[in-house]
Order: C-alpha cells, then structure tokens, then sequence
C-alpha cells in the first residue's frame, strides 16, 4: 500500500511525539531507591522505555513481589508528578506534523505505555486533544509488543490493519505493528538505535515524525 493511501496513523507518545525519556529514567532510578531495591544502569532503563509500568519492573527487576512492583510503580508515578510541573516537550514539527496530516483527512490515533491519566494531562498540556480520534494507553490494553492496543484501535476507528500505520521509536512499537499486520515507520528521535528498529521490517526509519507527511506524500 501507498503512503497516500493509509486511512489512519498511529502514534507513539515518548520518544516519538514528546521529548521525555531522561525524566523517566530519573523517576525510575527515583522510585527503585526510594523503595530499597537495587538501581538498574540509566542504560537499562532506558532499554525498556514504552512498556507498561508492570511490564517494565518485570524486566527490570525479574522476582520482585507484585505488593513490592505496586508500590514501586506508586512511587514512580509520585516522582513522574514531582518533576512535572510542565508537560514533556513536544518534539520539533509535532503539532505541524499532526495539523498537516488532519488536514489531509488521516484519522490519527495514539498506542502508548503511558497510563491514562498521564497521556490525557500531557494531551491537555499541549493542546492536542482534539487532533487524536482515538488512544490506547498501558493501562487499558496489554503491554507492548502485545497487538492489543492496535487491533482495538483498528475495531473502534473501523479500519483495515493495511490501511494503518503505527510510528513509534522502539522495537516494541515495531514488534507490535507486525503482529497486528500494520505498517510501521521507525523514527530515530526515541531510545533504540535504527538497527533494533529495523528487525522488524518497517517500511521507513525516519529522523523524526516532522518527516512524516512528505514520507506520506511521496510513497
């Protein structure tokens, strides 16, 4: 299928639409300390940014309690509030990004690891609510690379998986795409390096989402 011809785009949020990844990391190191445990490496952390909170602490921390992951996860979401008096920055050309592919009659989406409330208070912040038809976020809908935030985005919007196409910067969000038969694009802006993206046969790598429409337009 052509780039012209996708009905619906669907977007990570961090590392793909917000610059945010160094303050989670340092709410992850936070809440770890806070809670005793031992402090995974920034790098280990970074590694499995755009999983759900739960998912994350299993990777990161394999054998710890579920009552010990709660309250970490407690703990991070008081540190993620602490240091958030503002919203993450959106990345350079988003908002432009996201106008011009509304303005071409793209139904745009968002498949995220963050909780709901996280992704509504960041939306609000931007004032980008109104240009998403539709979201998934990590508390409603597997982890990723599970295809379950997609395919219930696809049944909702009503749109063929070969007419989508999921953007994101992890392998996760790549992973995800192929197994919900959705066409996916890697952008370089987020934590894992091209190659990593690439596993997964996407049908671009891009510098960031602000080359999305003319990669749209031209393919």
């Amino acid at each position: 299928m052509t780039g012209r011809a996708y009905k619906l785009v669907i977007f990570d949020w961090d590392g793909t639409v917000v610059d945010s990844a160094d303050r989670i990391v340092a709410a992850w190191l936070a809440a770890v300390r806070d809670c005793g445990l031992p402090v995974p490496a920034p790098e280990g952390v970074r590694e499995f940014i755009g999983l759900g909170l739960d998912d994350t602490f299993q990777r990161l921390l394999p054998g710890t309690s579920q009552d010990l992951r709660a309250r970490a996860m407690a703990c991070y979401r008081e540190h993620w509030a602490l240091g958030g008096r503002h919203p993450s920055p959106l990345f350079p050309e988003v908002e432009r990004t996201l106008k011009d592919l509304a303005n071409t009659n793209k139904l745009l989406a968002v498949a995220t690891g963050k909780s709901r409330a996280g992704l509504d208070r960041e939306m609000r912040a931007h004032g980008l609510h109104g240009l998403f038809d539709a979201s998934r976020c990590g508390d409603e809908a597997p982890s990723k690379p599970h295809p379950g935030m997609l395919l219930e985005l696809l049944e909702e919007l009503g749109v063929a998986p070969a007419a989508a196409v999921m953007v994101g910067d992890t392998e996760y969000d790549m992973q995800m795409a192929a197994e919900a038969g959705v066409a996916a694009i890697g952008v370089r802006s987020g934590v894992h390096h091209e190659l990593r993206l690439r596993r997964f046969a996407p049908r671009a790598v891009l510098d960031h989402v602000g080359q999305l429409p003319a990669w749209i337009t031209q393919a």
